[in-house]
This record gives structure tokens, sequence and C-alpha cells, in this order.
């Protein structure tokens, strides 16, 4: 199901690289950005922060000559995929269909998607007894991940924010289990919706990030600056 959503997600980002970045949108710097800080200075900011510490090795080249090539002609931060696929070798971001997330068997599907990252950060991540109560319009969705229940969705049917809601709660339930192990990581969110996004970064990496990218829709936030962000 993941894959078959690769020629719209390629659309909408290739409809990002367009224009200035007073509209969220992406532009090259000689277009819009003259003094953007040397490329040098942002991306050795960030490998020396480790962004790529458990990227795939087969594909780290790549993967650190696409952000400087993003940074320089987009002012993009963004990782780099398998050939023909939506995954990303750095195992840091991930395509997140907030609508599919929150459909039946959605859920299970985004946890097998992200378990090879906590894996690489030898982290214990093991999910069962997936619930849902639903009571005429009224439905309760939960998980265990290592023992401890979450709430995916719990709600009215009718809700207008319905996959905003499993998202961040998506989001949330990874960032407890790091936290529980004293991860320094965290996923950050994006994008909501069908072309939704997320990236799990440290708070240094994060930092370095918020300092030097633009602060727009196409870009990492905490939970609670997402939330203000989007209504």
């Amino acid at each position: 199901m993941i894959e078959t959503r690769k020629l719209l997600i390629a659309i909408s980002i290739g409809l990002m690289f367009t224009g200035c970045n007073t509209s969220g949108q992406k532009t090259e710097q000689s277009n819009c950005e003259p003094n953007k800080v040397p490329v040098d200075t942002v991306i050795n900011k960030l490998i020396q922060a480790d962004l790529f510490n458990i990227t795939d090795l087969k594909y780290l080249d790549s993967a650190k000559q696409d952000l400087i090539d993003s940074y320089v002609k987009y002012d993009y931060f963004g990782g780099y995929t398998y050939p023909d696929s939506l995954r990303y070798v750095d195992f840091r971001f991930y395509n997140i269909d907030s609508e599919e997330l929150f459909e039946i068997g959605g859920l299970t599907e985004y946890l097998d998607l992200v378990k090879p990252t906590f894996e690489r950060l030898e982290i214990k991540f093991d999910y069962k007894n997936e619930r849902s109560i639903d009571n005429d319009n009224y439905w309760k969705h939960t998980i265990e991940i290592n023992g401890k229940e979450y709430v995916a969705f719990e709600g009215i049917m009718e809700s207008h924010d319905l996959w905003d809601k499993a998202y961040l709660n998506f989001i949330e339930m990874l960032n407890d289990q790091l936290r529980l192990q004293t991860s320094e990581e965290q996923f950050y969110p994006i994008r909501s919706a069908n072309d939704g996004m997320m990236v799990m970064l440290t708070k240094k990496q994060f930092e370095i990030v918020k300092k030097y990218y633009p602060n727009d829709n196409d870009h990492p936030k905490s939970i609670d600056n997402w939330i203000n962000q989007n209504k």
C-alpha cells in the first residue's frame, strides 16, 4: 500500500521545489536567498551531530550529496530514498499517509515500517494486542508497545481532524518509547494528510535544522508548534 503512493508523493515534492520561501515553497538560492549560510557550514554541523549514524552505509555518500544539493538548490532539509522506493536510506525520514495510518491495518503497517530504525538504535520495539472498540459513531483504537498500551485514536468519527489526531498520536507513542529507553532521538512532525512526513532527530540536530532551514510547512517542528501552526 505504501509503495503505490510513489507517484503522488513525487509530484507533491516536485511542486514544493518552485517559487520563493515566502509562500512556503522551495527556491534556488540565487533567486531568493543570496545571503544564505555556506553549505559546508550547515552540512558539517549536521554530520558532526551524527545525522548519518544509522544510515545504510551503501548509500552514505549519496545521502550526504543529496543533503548538500537540496540545501544549495532548494533550501530544503530532506532525505535520500532507495532507488524505486519511498523508504529513506538514513532511517530517519518517513512518508506518512495519515488517512492510511488512521484506517484499519494502517497502524501496524507503519509500526512495521519504523521498527528497523529502532533496531538500528538497539532499542526494543515489540507491539501486539491491537484493539478496537466501536460504539456507534465512537471509536477507540489501542495497541501495546513493549507492554505499554497506547491510544492510536479515540473520538467521534465525524471529527474533521481524524487523520491529524492519528498522525500525532503515532508520533507521540514512538517518542514515549524512545524516552522510556533513554534515547536522545525524537520524531518531529513535518506534514500530515496524504503526503505527510516525519523525521527522527536528536535535540542538537533539530536545533541545527531550525537555525539554518526555513520555518515552513516542509520542515520539522516540535509537536506543540506544529499544532499551533496547523490549528
